[in-house]
């Protein structure tokens, strides 16, 4: 499939109504907004963590967590997790 007829097929080629335009328009107006409204202040940009998993805490609560999803993805069962 080129990417012209993938464009084609994904509607590239139709025009943006207004109601689309200003529903987006609207997304990225509010959501500017919300970021002003959410960002960290002078006083408090050092206290915030700086590794992405955990700002969002993905890491999990003890250290080596992450360790149980790899055993998984390697074709251990939960039987065997432990080990």
């Amino acid at each position: 499939m080129t990417t012209e007829s993938r464009d084609r097929e994904l509607g590239m080629h139709r025009r943006i109504t207004r109601r689309d335009f200003l529903d987006g328009a609207a997304m990225a107006i509010g959501g500017a907004a919300l970021a002003m409204h959410f960002a960290p202040t002078e006083a408090h940009a050092g206290e915030l963590p700086t590794y992405p998993p955990a700002l969002t805490g993905l890491r999990g609560d003890q250290e080596r967590v992450f360790e149980y999803a790899h055993k998984l993805r390697d074709g251990k069962t939960w039987q065997t997790l432990g080990t």
